[in-house]
């Protein structure tokens, strides 16, 4: 269950910028009128990373949780600001405003690295052109969730093996024996 809710609070966080899609839809009946806005901002990131760290029951330390919040939150502007549309190569997509509302500028990369999704129309949000635009950003980040993975994985052998911090009570009193390289005994001759 705790594996489902970190899930969760990973996809609704990497995709919460868009909520500005809803936003524009429901206030002015135009969802790309605020896209790309605030919610794509550096400050929104922040202000609701700071929210997350302290009102909700915890799953992991306050540090961790704002880290992985603002990363997640980060990472879908950041995704916009290399993606266009047009396709892969030196094209500029429409950007994203990183800092409103401090300022309305859009930045966008002058390359695209990401195929960005058309969204103006059910038509455009089902077709092809998304579906490969969604299978490309998983690519960029399979790598990345892979890594995640094997490091998460050599965390929990670590506390299965009695190293981790929960299991350290008393380690220091155990020494490798000399003549047996692979068992451990206690200082005081113990096995």
């Amino acid at each position: 269950m705790r594996d489902r809710t970190i899930l969760g609070f990973i996809l609704v966080l990497a995709n919460l910028a868009d909520l500005d899609i809803l936003l524009g839809f429901l206030v002015f009946g135009d969802a790309h009128r605020l896209h790309g806005g605030i919610t794509h901002s550096v400050i929104f990131a922040f202000f609701v990373s700071c929210l997350l760290a302290v009102f909700p029951k915890p799953l992991m330390p306050v540090p961790q949780r704002f880290g992985l919040a603002l990363g997640l939150l980060l990472s879908h502007p950041l995704m916009d600001f290399f993606q266009s549309p047009l396709g892969f190569g030196f094209t500029a997509g429409p950007g994203v405003a990183l800092f409103s509302p401090v300022t309305d500028r859009r930045f966008m990369s002058p390359f695209s690295v990401f195929l960005g999704v058309q969204h103006r129309s059910w038509a455009q949000l089902l077709s092809g052109h998304n579906v490969v635009a969604v299978l490309s950003e998983l690519l960029y980040l399979l790598p990345l969730l892979l890594l995640v993975d094997v490091c998460r994985g050599r965390q929990t052998r670590v506390r299965q093996l009695g190293h981790g911090p929960e299991k350290n009570r008393g380690a220091e009193k155990l020494t490798a024996d000399p003549h047996n390289p692979g068992s451990l005994r206690h200082l005081d001759g113990e096995a």
